[in-house]
């Protein structure tokens, strides 16, 4: 089967809510397989040991949240605190980035949701439970300098955010910001 995840269309009656689509010929036809059981913002879905995932903010500038579903999508896990989901609490952004596994570990990129936001990775050892927030840890966070522009600085709004933690072709694991 094919999924995608949304969480702006079919909004369930809340006005907020992940749906998401699936097919099972390809991608000639869509279907809703679930719909609004929790709201998720910069969403990223993967599959994992044979276990579906989805992981985000639990809403625009939320908390980090992870949810499971074993039945390929049609219910999942609600993320309510440390051990059910809930990674981190606080003002957090990214986009739906790449997943990465590498070194025995799982990897995404995040962005706190200052001002001037600050880029950070995640990551859980591959056999951990990821529902577990204390099986995941995160690396130093790094700040946009404006010194660091082409330009001298004098560029507005510059900012390092929406990571994407990926393996290299001569295997090394790099962090590309936009």
């Amino acid at each position: 089967d094919l999924l995608a995840a949304c969480s702006g269309a079919l909004r369930n009656s809340a006005g907020k809510g992940v749906v998401f689509f699936a097919s099972t010929d390809g991608g000639e036809t869509w279907s809703v397989r679930s719909k609004g059981q929790f709201v998720m913002s910069y969403q990223s879905t993967f599959l994992h040991n044979g276990v579906l995932y989805i992981m985000g903010t639990d809403k625009a500038a939320g908390n980090v949240a992870i949810h499971r579903s074993y039945d390929n999508g049609y219910t999942w896990s609600d993320a309510i605190d440390s051990h059910s989901g809930l990674l981190l609490e606080g003002e957090f952004h990214s986009a739906p980035v790449p997943v990465a596994i590498w070194n025995g570990r799982i990897w995404r990129g995040m962005e706190t949701n200052e001002t001037n936001k600050k880029a950070f990775v995640m990551s859980a050892p591959v056999d951990a439970n990821l529902l577990d927030a204390s099986s995941w840890t995160m690396s130093n966070m790094l700040i946009y300098d404006k010194s660091w522009a082409v330009d001298g600085g004098s560029q507005k709004g510059s900012e390092m955010i929406e990571g994407n933690v990926v393996v290299t072709p001569d295997n090394k694991l790099v962090n590309i910001l936009r």
